[in-house]
C-alpha cells in the first residue's frame, strides 16, 4: 500500500503536496476509516468518493477545489494503490472547473475608498497586484528585494512564477513604485510593530527581535509576511468602505483578490493585444507566444 506520506512525495511542488494531503485527510476523516486500513477492507469506492464529494458540495466549497480534492487527489491516491475507477463513473460526477461565485470589477473610485483605508503594507501589494496581476501566493512569497529593481525605468521585479514553474518578471507603474519605495523605508519597523510583537504576545516565539528578523528576513522576500495578514486588512477596508457584499449562493465577498488580476486584464486589454496581456499576468500562451516573436524579430519587435 502507499501510504499518504509516499503518495505525496511524487509531487515536486509544495503546494500540491499541501492540497492533496489535506485533501485525503478530510476523505479518511468524513468516511470515518483510518488512512492504513482503507484499502485492505473491501469497500465500494465508488460510494466513498460520491459522498465525499456530496460533503464538499454541502459546505460551498468552489468547484475548482473540489475538482482539485476529489479528481486531483483522490483519483490520483486510488490509482497508485491499484484503484482504477471507470471514466463514466468520473464523467457522471460533472466537476466543473468554472467559478460559481459571482464576482465584479472594482472602480477607480471604489478604489480610492479602499485605499484609504489600507496601511502602506496592504496597499503596496494591491498596487504591485494592479500593476502586473500577479497571484496573490506569487506577490507574497516570491518577489525577493534582490530582484526588485526600481532604478530601471519602467520599474521591475523578476520572480519565480510557481503556478507554471517558471521564471518571470513582471513591471510596475510608477504609482506602484513610489509607495513600494515608501513601504521600504518603513519594512523592518512595520514587522517589528504588527508580527514579532504579535508572535510574543501569543507564545508563537521567545526569540527577541534580531533573531527572529533574521530568520524571517533570511530569504529577502518583498512582503515578509502571508496571506492571513493581508487578508485581514483588505477585508477590513472593504467593510470601512461598504464594499463588502458577499455571494448569495457561496458567502463569498464579491471583491476578492482574483479580481486584481481580471481588472488589469480588462484595462490593459483595451490598449494591448490578447497575447501581450497574457504573457504581462504569467499564462503560459501568452509566454510562449512573446517569446516567439522575439525570437524571430529580436529586439526590432
Amino acid at each position: 500500500m502507499v501510504t499518504i506520506d509516499e503518495f505525496v512525495a511524487l509531487y515536486p511542488k509544495a503546494h500540491t503536496r499541501r492540497t492533496y494531503r489535506t485533501a485525503l485527510n478530510q476523505f479518511h476523516a468524513i468516511l470515518g476509516v483510518p488512512p492504513t486500513d482503507y484499502f485492505n477492507k473491501g469497500r465500494r469506492y465508488e460510494l466513498d468518493v460520491i459522498k465525499f464529494y456530496d460533503d464538499l458540495k454541502a459546505r460551498n466549497l468552489a468547484p475548482k477545489s473540489i475538482m482539485t480534492k476529489v479528481k486531483g487527489a483522490v483519483r490520483s491516491y486510488f490509482i497508485e494503490n491499484g484503484v482504477e475507477l471507470p471514466r463514466r463513473f468520473w464523467k457522471r460526477l460533472k466537476i466543473s472547473s468554472y467559478p460559481i461565485t459571482k464576482d465584479r470589477l472594482f472602480t477607480k473610485d471604489e478604489l480610492r475608498m479602499i485605499f484609504s483605508h489600507l496601511d502602506i503594507a496592504a496597499r503596496s501589494v494591491v498596487f504591485s497586484e494592479l500593476s502586473n496581476g500577479l497571484r496573490l501566493d506569487d506577490t507574497l512569497q516570491n518577489i525577493l528585494l534582490d530582484n526588485l529593481h526600481l532604478e530601471i525605468n519602467p520599474a521591475r521585479f523578476y520572480y519565480y512564477n510557481s503556478k507554471i514553474d517558471r521564471d518571470c518578471v513582471a513591471f510596475l507603474t510608477s504609482e506602484a513604485k513610489t509607495v513600494i519605495e515608501e513601504w521600504l523605508k518603513i519594512r523592518e519597523s512595520w514587522c517589528m510593530e504588527h508580527l514579532w510583537i504579535r508572535n510574543v504576545y501569543f507564545g508563537w516565539t521567545d526569540l527577541g527581535f534580531e533573531e527572529w528578523w533574521e530568520q524571517k528576513n533570511r530569504n529577502k522576500r518583498l512582503f515578509p509576511f502571508d496571506k492571513d495578514v493581508f487578508y485581514k486588512r483588505w477585508w477590513y477596508a472593504l467593510d470601512c468602505s461598504g464594499l463588502n457584499q458577499r455571494d448569495k449562493r457561496t458567502k463569498r465577498r464579491v471583491l476578492h483578490s482574483q479580481t486584481f488580476r481580471k481588472y488589469l486584464k480588462s484595462w490593459v486589454g483595451t490598449a494591448l493585444s490578447q497575447g501581450i496581456v497574457e504573457a504581462l499576468i504569467g499564462h503560459t500562451e501568452g509566454l510562449n507566444s512573446v517569446n516567439t516573436i522575439y525570437n524571430l524579430y529580436g529586439q526590432d519587435c
